[in-house]
């Protein structure tokens, strides 16, 4: 819902629908398409009337209005009043039949059909078609009042040719409108009279034509045995003409032509009785009847298209049993029937002897029996035989009393073998089929009829009854016979119906498939919830019947009995699926159909389990279905409401996954109209930066949603996409996209039963079920089916299996199938396929030819391979013995071999890489060779200039990269299985085959596809990936190709320069400047295109332009440099540059500049050249995306907004079918399809934002450039969008005003001045300075500042700020402002962020006093005194003055500093900013509680007299009072939440006064209050503390807590209570020692699981994180912690760790059902850890919102550290990780590298010659083999490259924070990395603050940087992104130093044990810092640079440099301690 005031632009679609666009477009009213829409809108009805014939006007003048254009009136009185003159009595009689025609021809003229050819003509009126239900207009009560006054008219009666004239005319106003009840009523009445005209035969006719046209449309809900409804009275009607006619053959033409005209418009039952009449006349003695009647019925065929028995074969079922009740071999009447069918009367009576034999048994006709089955040349009791069960349901449910003997009569009188039989045990012999028979007769008679339901529920008693006396089991089933017999057979039941409704075997009819859905529901009716089981069998059938218009009443009556039969819980499963269906299907409902969708919709409406959904569940778009608008109003009202936007786009996200396709188009459609109504508050609501919005998710959800059905169901894949779009384009690099999964592998190779079952289930649900459900082949489904029932079989899933009772592991299996893949899979249970056909021949090798397609290839050798495994699996079991497996007797290689070709290829891609592992590790060594030849001949086949074949070889390289792939995964997945299973023999001390070289063995099957890899060059597979645009794959092995060339010491330097050129173009492909730099210091020269590289990647267009002017000019045929200057052109934004270089290579070579069309589109309509557009469109040859961005563009132009929206749509189609082609669904890896559905979403949003009136386009502006500032697009992508916007506002033609202008022209110039383009930015400020505007001298002075004159930028700024006073007040553009805030305050702040950047530029000049500045500062406030950031600048200048006081001697300090004046003005500043806003929280709070608790407890001194001292002492305490007071206040009116920043921090100072310490306590227990799910950790901790002060004190906030607690509550008092219990309990079970290795039983303390569930979070980083408001939210009522996922219980089983404090494991489930891991902590001091999360945290804070590092998604990986107290606390346990050690302990291993550490150590510790030692002997020892971990662990390309990125930045960040903090102590167990994402996390920060130095062998290194870590970070070593983001990281650090140093002080005020104990000084070596200030002062000076032997602060480059040197020095690693391994 959107919120009041949200308005929002609908989508172009739903505009067009209701016609509004026509008013604004011309070209419109001429399509037919609309034309409906636009009568209703009144918008071409004077046009077309004006059109009319002169002589249609001159005969019925009195009908227009000439003095408004002829156009037709609405009162036909004067007109009325003539008829019924004596002047139109006096006219002749063609005279008045003009009149009347010309009457009939004025609903075709005010419909807009009415065409002149050589008559007039109406396509509505004069087609022979007419269907049931076609739309007509609203009545026309006037014209029928015509008609009605015409029909009185005594003249008309009388006359035979005027009569039928009126009637003609009648039927063309009855095409057109509908009549009213009374209208309609008379209408009927003067037919029937006269139908009885004996004397104009031509009145019967026309009559007989009128009827069917009464009930066209009205009364379709209504049944013919409703007697109140028109529909009966005109039906009653006929019937009568026809009883009529039995004795009056007069009438019989006319009751004919009226029953063939109903059956033109009936369907269904309706039908069957319209054609069971005129059988009745086909049967008659006249012979003009039969005549008649056999033209009418082949004319009703004809009408569909079919042959006469086409058209009568879905109704054989009633029609068949009709002709055969009465046969006789010599009926005329069957002759003509067989004639009329153009088949032999035999022929009628084989092709339906199914469905008349049954009667015929029934109705004992024996002699008709005998001569069909003598027709088939078998005996009565075989053809009877044949058809039994079809007999049996018709005999059990005659309303006999013993159907059972009955039976058996009527088959011993047919056959006297039957008398020997028992009719019993032919029904028990299938019981299924015999129930579904009787179904199905009663589906076949009238279903309201209780009489017959009752017989039928007999019979069905009957076979429950039989099937209760065989059931061995009946004593264990307390439930009657027939609930028995369906909890027993429900799912065999319908899997049969299922079989029968979408057979590949035999096509049912839609009539017979309507008897099936009617059993359905009888079925349901009868079976209630024992047919809840078979709910998705049940849901698949409907919703597929619900394609079919003519069986979607029965399947909604059928649902509708779920809905009315089943509990509620079981209706819960099935209400989200039952509302969208209906919404689906809703526009292909029948009127009836509509009407049984609205009574099952308020039956949902009425079920209890409404109430256990959330809205955002079930649909509820009723706004585009108003006829049940009410009813989802209804239900909403019912359902839970969901109280956030996150939770519903969560909601929607997770329905968009769901695996039916109405569920994920309903969803779509709910989640654009979300996006819509919140398309501009979106952003404000930080939705899409909260962690839990998990919006990769989202996009991820999404993308998949394109991939699936971009081809099946293009409609869904385009909302998909249109949905993407309006979520714009998100920085990928931030999203969570940890989605490498990387598929089952199967690591025996089909040789152990249980992975084998495993895979085919896995090949069954991702493959084959979906190829079946979307093949239309019937040929080939026929053999998909045929795989799928024999893999079921392997796999023992049958009926019996497939629930609870059929065995754990086979149901497991069967439930952990994707619902679609169930329900589809089910009938095949049961089904009987087979086929008899052989192995194919083998194929030889190479198969590969250049000139053969992809698809051939891949199904030919996917093919060959199969055969050869299942030969190899035949010979194998040929030497099986009965004892060993069964389950290898199945050849699943030969099913899948039959599904291969003519298939859908993505069977053959998945099989393939499977199928080539299996025979390289089990084939011989002639078929290992073979595959590698066909390998090699892939890669060996170059690059194809043809298009078409360069597509089939680029999908052929992809098919060899994913054998390559898995072959990866598989030796990953076969190595690790071997040395789990080593390790297990090893421990049981034998060999796991009991033989002597198990260890051998195991290896073996490893050796083939590891010699495989190797044999295949790498250089080609980089090269060949390169030329496939797979770049990551490239990097890959051209990195392993160059580690090859190292390895074998080559000098062939020209080649490695080769390879590192080739890098760099790959990092050029890949965006990585980082990359390319380091790889530029591995060259050894520079020519003109390695400089062009690196201008490119450095942002130096200008430079790169040069370069190419060079290139181009003496190389003029080179295209490829061509093209990149042409992309350099467009970095420059020179477009003008770029048309001209296009038309001159245009007149020079056409084709060409074929390739260069899209970017002629793009500048052509950048610079407003709309006959450029329109030239380079016509010269496009396909639909790109920057074709259909021009024609969108031209379609605007011109106003065609129907063209612009299928443009809009077609684009969007083609996106989606390009991301169904893509190989991932990576948000990552799909930005550039994201950024394409942005850009279209741009467009239509403008454009229906600029159709609406009174639209602010300034404020529409400002909106899309928030949304682009949140985007993580380029500034190119920027630039581009900006363009888009001022081009669509422009070519909508609307006042787009010089402000709107300024400001899209200072957005560029922004853009371009972060982006570090300046001669960009310059140029956009001189396109702006035409305005005239200070917004323009701002910009300018900014770029100024930004390039570093700064005196220059101050002078031009301080032209408009000083004074502040003269600065124009409406005249500067703020590019952030804020639209929700009144103008006159966002004026005032726009003015008040100008004086505030001037203060700010004159205050880092140096441009005068402190005194100067400040009133700079303080004219800031003047200007807006609301403006937050303005009292955070002032404040924290007033801390700048107040450090500097501080480093004083006393005597220099000043009045101001001594009496706490400056103090106080901080706090004043501080304390207003933080009322104010939320922007500076972390930078003012944390520095605000410092200053005020150190001037609270600062010793003072002073060094003058003593009047002075007690003076000044004076003053100091009032200002403490003061500043005391006022924080209390600003404690008191803040959001709660922002201290959590400072919670910490006010822990470590409550030893301080208790006036001041009351303050802090008091806002402790204000935000435990608030917050205390999330503040109880750390404030009830304070009670436990171990220090007796800190202790008290926090028993006293406890006591203050529950206190206010209870005031509040009594729940939240009783929850407080519980939680200190449960913490208490936690702290001691810390405490308590165990075993190590041991497995302990939670259950064992149940005091600590007494009190769960907790109100306590589960402490986890997720679940503590956090969330702010971003800048344009506000902060009240703002919700702080998305999740909130407290302690529901405790996991029973408890882990207690190997290491020498025996930590325990133990895992927490939380109220949200999830497990969370605990790692709980005893004897360990984590306060350090815990506020070296914090921060961490806010470093990451810091991080994120500098431009660099966001680009780059800089961080440090944190993890949740609680402190329970000074010895116990808990740690977030962060899974998935190997420690540093670990990993490399592993490497050496498998490269039999043999060590000891005592040897090492021994040597070590001699010190001779320990440099030496160390680099000759460990280092050559320990080669790098971290490298390897990667390979390992990220098998795909993608994926490799993503975790080595990720392990360079993390690695940079970490080195560089570690270093400025002093941490130490970074041995190979405190490091780790992370399995997924290959991130480095840091462990155990007990040694902070340089404590390394004081160690026995102090730390000479600032952060660890060995060679292995190096060496893993890729060919550039340390110069690539790792220097570039510690320079990065660095520089942040510094630049926040006032932000960080505040958070520093509390690890400074903790009484912790570092400044208690001395530092250890060891050889004279400087060791820790002895005080907190000398800790502070130290990382003051690593932050400014300031470092041993050097007299300045080394710039940010420099020191890093250092660092860098020193970290990788060997001397400096050589003298550190042994056990820290810097060799390793």
């Amino acid at each position: 819902m959107a919120l009041p005031g949200d308005e929002s632009a609908a989508p172009i679609s739903e505009l067009i629908q209701a016609g509004t666009s026509g008013q604004l477009m011309p070209e419109l009213r001429t399509s037919r398409m609309l034309r409906e829409q636009l009568f209703k809108a009144g918008l071409c009805s004077a046009e077309v009337e004006g059109r009319i014939s002169e002589t249609v006007l001159n005969r019925i003048p009195l009908c227009f209005d000439k003095t408004a254009g002829n156009k037709i009136v609405n009162d036909f009185t004067a007109f009325v009043v003539f008829l019924k003159s004596a002047e139109f009595a006096a006219l002749e009689d063609s005279q008045m039949i003009e009149i009347v025609t010309a009457i009939g021809l004025l609903p075709c003229i005010k419909s807009c059909w009415l065409e002149v050819r050589r008559d007039y003509y109406c396509p509505v009126c004069d087609s022979p078609k007419r269907k049931r239900n076609s739309p007509r207009r609203d009545q026309w009560p006037g014209l029928f009042h015509v008609i009605g006054s015409l029909a009185g008219l005594e003249l008309v009666s009388r006359s035979e040719r005027l009569g039928p004239a009126v009637l003609l005319s009648l039927r063309r106003i009855l095409c057109h409108f509908e009549p009213s009840p009374t209208q309609g009523d008379v209408v009927r009445k003067w037919c029937h009279t006269m139908l009885q005209s004996r004397n104009s035969r031509e009145s019967r006719v026309a009559a007989s034509r009128v009827l069917a046209l009464l009930v066209l449309d009205t009364d379709s809900d209504a049944t013919l045995e409703d007697q109140t409804t028109s529909k009966y009275l005109v039906f009653n009607t006929v019937v009568q003409l026809h009883e009529m006619s039995m004795t009056e053959k007069y009438l019989s033409e006319a009751a004919v032509m009226a029953w063939s005209d109903m059956a033109k418009i009936s369907e269904g039952d309706e039908l069957i009785f319209m054609l069971i009449k005129l059988l009745v006349y086909l049967d008659s003695d006249n012979s003009f009847d039969v005549s008649l009647a056999f033209h009418e019925l082949r004319s009703l065929a004809a009408l569909k298209g079919l042959s006469t028995w086409q058209f009568m074969a879905p109704f054989w079922s009633t029609v068949s049993v009709y002709i055969v009740k009465h046969f006789s071999p010599n009926s005329t009447f069957m002759q003509i029937f067989a004639d009329l069918l153009d088949v032999s009367v035999d022929t009628f009576l084989t092709r339906t002897q199914e469905y008349t034999i049954p009667y015929l048994v029934q109705w004992r006709r024996k002699a008709v029996v005998r001569y069909i089955a003598d027709i088939e040349c078998k005996s009565i009791f075989d053809i009877c035989t044949q058809h039994m069960y079809a007999i049996l349901g018709v005999l059990l449910t005659r309303d006999v009393k013993d159907p059972v003997r009955e039976a058996i009569s009527s088959l011993a009188e047919m056959s006297d073998n039957f008398a020997r039989l028992s009719v019993v045990n032919l029904i028990r012999s299938d019981l299924i089929i015999v129930s579904i028979e009787v179904l199905k007769v009663y589906s076949i008679a009238d279903i309201d009829k209780p009489d017959n339901e009752v017989t039928v529920f007999k019979a069905i008693n009957l076979i429950a009854d039989l099937d209760f006396k065989t059931d061995s089991s009946k004593s264990q089933r307390p439930l009657s016979h027939l609930d028995n017999f369906f909890s027993k057979n429900i799912l065999g039941v319908f899997s049969r119906f299922s079989d029968m409704l979408y057979s590949v075997h035999k096509k049912l009819h839609w009539m017979e498939k309507l008897q099936c859905l009617r059993g359905i529901a009888a079925t349901i009716r009868f079976a209630k919830e024992r047919a809840v089981v078979a709910i998705p069998q049940i849901c698949s059938c409907l919703q597929a019947s619900l394609e079919d218009p003519l069986l979607q009443e029965a399947a909604l009556l059928a649902w509708m009995n779920m809905i009315i039969y089943f509990g509620s819980n079981d209706v819960r499963k099935i209400l989200q699926l039952t509302v969208s269906v209906t919404f689906y299907y809703w526009n292909t409902f029948s009127r009836k159909t509509k009407t049984v969708a609205r009574k099952m919709l308020e039956r949902v409406v009425q079920t209890e389990a409404l109430q256990l959904a959330r809205v955002t569940e079930i649909p509820s778009r009723s706004e585009s279905i108003p006829e049940i608008k009410k009813i989802v109003s209804d239900m909403r009202q019912k359902l839970r409401p969901v109280h956030s936007d996150l939770s519903q786009l969560l909601d929607l996200t997770e329905r968009c996954r769901h695996e039916n396709f109405a569920v994920v188009h309903e969803a779509l459609v709910e989640l654009r109209s979300f996006l819509i109504q919140k398309q501009f508050s979106l952003y404000s609501m930080s939705l899409l930066s909260s962690p839990d919005a998990n919006i990769s998710d989202t996009f991820r959800t999404l993308l998949n949603v394109c991939r699936r059905y971009a081809d099946a169901k293009i409609e869904i894949a385009k909302l998909a996409a249109e949905c993407i779009g309006r979520l714009g384009s998100p920085d990928t690099d931030k999203l969570n996209d940890h989605s490498n999964s990387q598929g089952i592998v199967v690591v025996y190779n089909f040789e152990e039963d249980a992975e084998n079952i495993d895979f085919v289930l896995t090949f069954l649900d991702r493959c084959l079920v979906p190829a079946f459900r979307s093949s239309a082949d019937t040929k080939a489904q026929l053999f998909l089916a045929y795989a799928m029932q024999q893999l079921l079989k392997f796999c023992g899933l049958n009926l019996a299996t497939v629930t609870p009772a059929g065995g754990e592991n086979q149901y497991m299996k069967w439930i952990g199938l994707s619902q679609a893949s169930k329900v589809t899979l089910t009938p095949f249970m049961t089904s009987r396929y087979d086929l008899n056909s052989n192995l194919t021949g083998l194929q030889q090798y190479p198969i590969f030819k250049r000139t053969r397609d992809h698809k051939s290839w891949l199904q030919t050798f996917t093919l060959d391979l199969l055969c050869r495994a299942s030969l190899m699996l035949q010979s194998s079991l040929e030497n099986l013995t009965s004892a060993e497996s069964v389950s290898q007797e199945v050849d699943i290689f030969y099913i899948f071999s039959k599904i291969i070709n003519n298939q859908d290829l993505s069977i053959a891609i998945f099989l393939l890489p499977f199928m080539v592992q299996h025979v390289i590790s089990k084939g011989t060594s002639g078929e290992r060779d073979n595959i590698l030849g066909e390998i090699l001949a892939v890669l060996n086949t170059g690059a194809e200039p043809e298009e078409s074949r360069r597509e089939d070889l680029r999908l052929s390289y992809q098919t060899v990269f994913s054998i390559l792939d898995y072959n990866s995964r598989w030796q990953r997945a076969r190595r690790k299985k071997n040395a789990e299973l080593l390790q297990v023999s090893r421990r049981n001390g034998r060999a796991i085959d009991q033989g002597d070289n198990a260890e051998e063995d195991l290896s073996t099957e490893t050796m083939y596809p590891d010699r495989l890899m190797k044999s295949i060059p790498g250089e080609v597979v980089a090269e060949r990936a390169f030329e496939s645009q797979s770049y990551a794959r490239s990097l890959f092995y051209y990195e392993q190709y160059l580690r090859e060339i190292k390895a074998a010491r080559s000098n062939d330097n020209d080649k490695v320069d080769g390879i590192y050129r080739k890098l760099q173009q790959i990092y050029a492909k890949l965006d990585d400047p980082d990359a390319i730099q380091g790889i530029s210091t591995l060259l050894l020269s520079t020519d003109l295109e390695q400089q062009i590289l690196e201008h490119e990647a450095a942002g130096r267009w200008d430079l790169a332009r040069n370069c190419y002017d060079i290139y181009v000019r003496d190389h003029p045929d080179c295209m490829e440099m061509q093209s990149k200057l042409l992309m350099c052109l467009r970095e420059l934004n020179e477009y003008d540059a770029i048309l001209n270089r296009l038309h001159t290579m245009q007149e020079e070579d056409r084709d060409q500049v074929k390739q260069f069309i899209d970017l002629a589109i793009e500048a052509s309509w950048i610079l407003n050249n709309w006959r450029s557009v329109e030239y380079w469109i016509q010269k496009a040859t396909k639909p790109t995306f920057h074709y259909s961005v021009g024609k969108a563009l031209t379609c605007i132009r011109s106003g065609n907004i129907v063209g612009l929206y299928q443009t809009l749509s077609e684009a969007r189609s083609n996106v989606a079918s390009e991301i169904a082609m893509f190989e991932t669904s990576s948000p990552k890896l799909s930005h550039e399809f994201i950024f394409q559905l942005d850009i279209l979403a741009d467009i239509e949003t403008m454009v229906m934002s600029c159709l609406k009136p009174k639209t602010n386009y300034g404020t529409l502006l400002h909106y899309m450039n928030q949304r682009t500032q949140m985007d993580g697009v380029s500034y190119r992508e920027n630039r581009y969008l900006m363009d888009l916007r001022r081009v669509v506002i422009g070519l909508m033609r609307t006042p787009f005003s010089r402000e709107d202008d300024l400001a899209v022209l200072l957005q560029k110039a922004k853009l371009a001045r972060k982006a570090g383009i300046y001669n960009q930015a310059y140029s956009f400020v001189l396109c702006a300075s035409k305005h005239d505007s200070p917004s323009v001298v701002i910009e300018q002075s900014r770029i100024q500042w930004d390039e570093g004159l700064r005196r220059q930028a101050l002078k031009k700024l301080e032209t408009i700020v000083m004074p502040p006073a003269v600065m124009p007040s409406t005249s500067i553009q703020d590019l952030d402002a804020l639209p929700n805030i009144p103008d006159d305050q966002q004026k005032s702040i726009t003015r008040a962020k100008a004086v505030l950047l001037y203060a700010k530029w004159f205050d880092q000049a140096n441009q005068g006093s402190w005194a100067k500045v400040s009133r700079r500062y303080e004219a800031v406030i003047g200007t807006c005194e609301s403006f937050e950031s303005g009292y955070y600048y002032l404040g924290r200048y007033y801390v700048k003055i107040l450090d500097s006081q501080k480093g004083l001697l006393a005597q220099q300090q000043n009045r101001s500093y001594i009496t706490g004046e400056y103090h106080m003005k901080i706090c004043e500043s501080y304390c207003n900013a933080l009322r104010n806003g939320v922007k500076h929280v972390y930078q003012i709070l944390p520095k605000l509680v410092t200053i005020w608790l150190d001037f609270a407890t600062e010793e003072y001194r002073h060094a003058g007299p003593a009047s002075e001292a007690k003076d000044a002492g004076s003053a100091r305490n009032r200002n403490l009072d003061q500043m005391t007071a006022l924080i209390q206040d600003t404690f008191n009116a803040v959001p709660k939440y922002i201290f959590f920043t400072a919670l910490a921090q006010m822990i470590s100072r409550l030893d301080i006064d208790v006036k001041i310490a009351k303050v802090l306590m008091g806002a402790l227990v204000s935000v435990a209050l608030e917050y205390p799910e999330h503040a109880l950790w750390q404030v009830l901790a304070i009670s436990k503390s171990k220090a007796k002060e800190r202790a008290t004190k926090g028993k006293e906030i406890a006591r203050m807590l529950t206190w206010q607690a209870q005031k509040r509550s009594g729940h939240l008092f009783r929850d407080i209570k519980n939680a200190n219990h449960f913490m208490e309990c936690l702290t001691h079970f810390c405490g308590v020692g165990f075993a190590s290795d041991r497995q302990l039983d939670m259950n064992t303390m149940p005091e600590l699981i007494k009190g769960l569930p907790c109100i306590l979070v589960v402490p986890v980083r997720s679940n503590l994180t956090i969330r702010w408001p971003n800048k344009w939210g506000s902060s009240e009522d703002h919700m702080a912690f998305t999740r909130k996922v407290t302690i529901y219980a405790l996991s029973p089983k408890v882990q207690v760790m190997t290491s020498l404090q025996k930590p325990k494991k133990i895992c927490i489930i939380g109220s949200d059902g999830n497990d969370y891991p605990i790692l709980c902590k005893p004897n360990d001091d984590l306060r350090k850890d815990a506020r070296m999360m914090d921060l961490n945290g806010m470093i990451n804070l810091l991080l994120e919102t500098d431009r660099e590092s966001s680009k780059r998604n800089l961080s440090i990986t944190t993890y949740s550290v609680t402190v329970l107290n000074e010895e116990a606390g808990l740690i977030e346990w962060v899974s998935d990780t190997k420690t540093y050690r670990d990993i490399l302990r592993v490497g050496y291993a498998a490269r039999n590298i043999v060590y000891s550490f005592g040897e090492i150590k021994k040597q070590w510790d001699k010190g001779q010659d320990r440099l030496k030692y160390f680099e000759r002997k460990l280092l050559e020892k320990f080669p790098p083999v971290l490298y390897e971990w990667f390979i390992e662990m990220f098998p795909t390309p993608t994926s490799w490259l993503e975790a080595r990125t990720a392990y360079a930045r993390t690695a940079a960040v970490m080195s560089v924070v570690g270093y400025v903090l002093g941490l130490g102590d970074r041995h190979c167990e405190n490091i780790l990395l992370h399995e997924g994402t290959g991130r480095l996390v840091h462990v155990d920060f007990s040694c902070l603050f340089e404590k390394g130095l004081d160690l026995a062998v102090p730390e000479r290194v600032p952060f660890r940087l060995t060679h292995n870590i190096v060496n893993a970070l890729g060919p550039y070593g340390y110069d690539g992104p790792f220097r570039r983001c510690c320079e990065i990281a660095l520089r942040i650090l510094r630049d926040n130093e006032e932000f960080l140093l505040p958070v520093l002080e509390t690890f400074l005020h903790d009484p912790l044990f570092e400044w208690r104990t001395p530092s250890r000084r060891t050889n004279g070596n400087k060791g820790s810092a002895t005080s907190p200030q000398d800790a502070l002062y130290r990382i003051d000076c690593r932050l400014r640079g300031v470092v041993a032997d050097e007299s300045f602060p080394l710039s940010v480059e420099a020191h890093v440099d250092g660092l860098l040197h020193e970290a990788t020095d060997n001397r400096r690693l050589s003298e550190m301690y042994i056990g820290w391994s810097p060799f390793w």
